[in-house]
């Protein structure tokens, strides 16, 4: 029995580990979440992994428009886990710039974000239960 259906996608941007061209959320995740929908259109969708890289665009500006698009565009996501890597070229933590983080911060303030109950941590170890 199948409760959630999930998928992962990534914006590659132009970071030179793999290339490809800047993409929005929508052109990331839009042609995944419809063939989802297609195939289990009553269940909720998570977001298993997600990315942006810093290079080729605005990794902060991709995060506004992911989070605020995602309960508009994407009713259907009930779940965000990002992908928070950053080793050997890999870019794609929330840190890899002041900005990334500060928008991040606000985006998941949003109360349909758990209530924005995480948008406040200051430590950089493992994030408390709620």
């Amino acid at each position: 029995y199948v409760d959630w259906v999930a998928a992962d996608g990534y914006n590659w941007g132009t970071n030179p580990i793999q290339p490809d061209a800047w993409k929005s959320f929508s052109q990331v995740f839009a042609p995944t979440y419809d063939a989802i929908g297609a195939i289990a259109p009553g269940k909720p969708m998570m977001l298993a992994e997600v990315g942006a890289s810093e290079s080729g665009g605005s990794k902060s500006a991709w995060i506004a428009d992911a989070l605020t698009t995602i309960p508009t565009s994407f009713p259907r996501i009930r779940a965000v886990v990002w992908f928070n890597w950053n080793d050997g070229g890999w870019d794609w933590s929330i840190e890899t710039s002041t900005s990334a983080q500060a928008t991040f911060a606000v985006g998941i303030s949003d109360p349909r974000y758990v209530g924005g109950g995480y948008a406040a941590l200051t430590t950089t170890g493992p994030i408390p239960a709620p």
